[in-house]
């Protein structure tokens, strides 16, 4: 069965890439990896409790349970201003956002430590300018069981703006503030009815959606599951691409800055792009230990294979942009949703990768499309495409459609196309095709599983209903020959190799030969065919064979009339052969066959035949031979 997927077989034909997706895939699926990874801080399970204490107070009952450390510049964090917070047990991040809220603060985790920064310089120095982005974040879990759900795919339609949730069910958003008043932020797992929420503000806020898992027994349910008190949560409207199965990779590791929207300027004065030092009951920072280098190497892999995961969640998604320009996959104005838009205007300066396009697609390199192809593509090296090509397709190189292709594909070494329907096929070296249905194959070599038209090239071969004979045969000339035959029984090949084992001189004679021959049925079991070939003829003395002058050449026209019985089938009839030495033809040193006679009437030589001049020879003869038939 074709599919998407098949596309991605191509690619692992490069090794590099065959590569780094394998490194990918089994850090991805490997759950002792995952297993080996302490939780990130910001995620670790806390409870908090204080009345009017100071933040410093929070901050050390925090790190206390988690078994972390903070880090902050004093004057950015207000760690003496007084607090009183009461919470469950909650993640870290969770409770920091409460802590927090409405100052000008944010947090990332560098191994052991989370680290607090300031953002209100820039706000404070130049207060009238707008905000560019805003972010959206929050944790995605199961509507049924509360878990956390990991690896949830989450974008925005209009700006393909991405990322992913991480292995404790965080994601953080990033959209830019001139986004369209409709705009939506979906919501998507495998396996899971999809969520849409409606960003109808134009600030950072915390998000949590709810996920339900799709009914096993029944049809999913359209009704709306998401929570939040500022975004608006539905259902996701119906998929419009089949998904594929694809191997599933497990858990990605997101950014763990979470943004807060300045407010008012700390207590205490800023110091202005200094870096964050350490308060007295903080431990000081310490070089990042072999094992915690190995896990933010990790975290970078994990990262770079978030358009795996968006893979596998969004196969049931497409988008649609009329434009797109990308220098490398995934790097380019689709970003990390490439593998899910459509295109109308697809550029890819070196090599893109799309869902699909239906208009024109051009690339330096190669270009990767996972669907269909509808409109014009061409590439300075090559094209692959998972499903069908309705167009033309041009490639330096080589051209790869796993599914159908109904119009042309033009390519310096080869094709290749699931089923070839009313269309054509030129190769420099070689064309394929499983079904080829009123289409041409012209190349080289062709090949296909089955034709209902005429392939043209050096070779052709038909597997179910093709033309195939391997002949053992005598004729006037040469005793023994082996002839096989491949194509169409309206054009075929033929390539034939034969001997005289010894001569009058004790010499062996050979001949090598390339032929075309077409064929009629005569009932079920009779043939009637006409050839023409081409001999290279020769003997053992090299100095004969490659002497002064032309080769010497053989010329042969073939009737022949065959009769099948089960897969044996005798073959015989007349033949016209021309033959030149490129000399004189009782001259043993110019011509190969000086020595022999031909086994006709008389068995004459070939200078004593009757049509003879300046080297040339012609005579009538016969062939017989055994054939073994498909």
């Amino acid at each position: 069965m074709r599919s998407v997927n098949s596309y991605q077989q191509t690619a692992s034909s490069w090794s590099a890439i065959f590569t780094m997706r394998s490194i990918l895939f089994f850090l991805l699926i490997s759950p002792r990896l995952l297993v080996a990874q302490p939780t990130s801080p910001l995620d670790r399970v806390v409870s908090v409790e204080v009345r009017n204490e100071r933040v410093s107070e929070v901050l050390r009952q925090m790190s206390q349970q988690a078994n972390f450390a903070f880090s902050y510049n004093p004057a950015v964090v207000n760690d003496t201003r007084m607090v009183t917070l009461r919470t469950g047990r909650q993640p870290v991040r969770i409770i920091l956002a409460q802590l927090f809220q409405g100052q000008t603060v944010t947090w990332k985790v560098r191994g052991n430590h989370v680290l607090l920064l300031g953002e209100g310089e820039t706000k404070r120095s130049n207060p009238d300018r707008e905000p560019t982005h805003f972010f959206l974040d929050g944790y995605i879990t199961d509507g049924q069981t509360g878990r956390k759900i990991a690896s949830a795919s989450i974008y925005e339609r209009t700006s393909l703006a991405s990322t992913v949730s991480n292995p404790y069910g965080y994601y953080r958003l990033k959209l830019a503030h001139n986004l369209p008043t409709n705009a939506r932020v979906e919501v998507r797992k495998r396996l899971y009815m999809g969520e849409s929420v409606s960003v109808a503000t134009r600030q950072s806020r915390t998000v949590d959606v709810r996920l339900r898992a799709i009914p096993t027994a029944q049809p999913p349910a359209t009704t709306p599951v998401a929570t939040s008190t500022t975004a608006t949560v539905t259902a996701a409207p119906p998929d419009t691409l089949p998904p594929q199965p694809e191997p599933t990779p497990t858990l990605a590791q997101a950014d763990t800055i979470r943004p807060i929207l300045p407010d008012s300027p700390p207590a205490q004065t800023a110091q202005a792009d200094s870096l964050p030092s350490q308060t007295d009951s903080s431990p000081s920072i310490q070089r990042p230990s072999g094992r915690e280098q190995a896990r933010d190497l990790i975290n970078q892999i994990y990262t770079a294979a978030q358009q795996l995961i968006h893979r596998q969640n969004l196969d049931a998604d497409t988008l649609y942009r009329p434009f797109q320009l990308s220098v490398f996959p995934y790097i380019g104005t689709n970003h990390r949703l490439s593998n899910h838009v459509i295109n109308h205007l697809s550029i890819n300066v070196f090599m893109g990768t799309a869902l699909g396009v239906t208009g024109l697609e051009v690339g330096g390199f190669i270009n990767l499309v996972r669907a269909d192809v509808r409109g014009g593509q061409f590439a300075g090296f090559g094209n692959v495409v998972g499903r069908n090509v309705y167009g033309m397709q041009a490639a330096g190189f080589f051209n790869k459609t796993w599914g159908e292709v109904h119009g042309m594909q033009v390519a310096g070494f080869s094709n290749r196309s699931g089923d070839l329907r009313h269309g054509l096929q030129i190769a420099g070296f070689v064309n394929h095709a499983r079904h080829v249905t009123n289409s041409l194959q012209i190349g080289v070599i062709n090949t296909a599983e089955s034709t209902n038209s005429v392939p043209i090239g050096l070779l052709s071969f038909v597997r179910t209903n093709g033309y195939k004979r391997f002949e053992v045969g005598a004729n006037e000339t040469f005793p023994v020959n082996l002839t096989f035959r491949t194509g169409v029984k309206w054009f075929y090949n033929l390539l034939t190799v034969g001997a005289i084992p010894t001569d009058t001189n004790g010499e062996s004679v050979w001949q090598v030969g390339y032929g075309l021959g077409t064929g009629i049925r005569l009932g079920r079991t009779g043939m009637a065919t006409l050839e023409a070939s081409s001999h290279f003829v020769g003997n053992t003395q090299l100095n004969q064979t490659f002497g002064q002058g032309s080769p010497s050449t053989m010329f042969r026209a073939t009737a022949l009339l065959e009769k099948r019985f089960g897969r044996l089938a005798l073959a015989a009839g007349p033949t016209w052969s021309l033959y030149n030495t490129g000399g004189q033809l009782d001259n043993p040193a110019k011509n190969p066959l000086a020595n022999t006679r031909l086994r006709i009437q008389n068995s004459p030589i070939v200078s004593s035949l009757p049509f003879t001049s300046n080297g040339w020879a012609s005579w009538f003869g016969w062939q017989v031979g055994v054939r073994w038939a498909n």
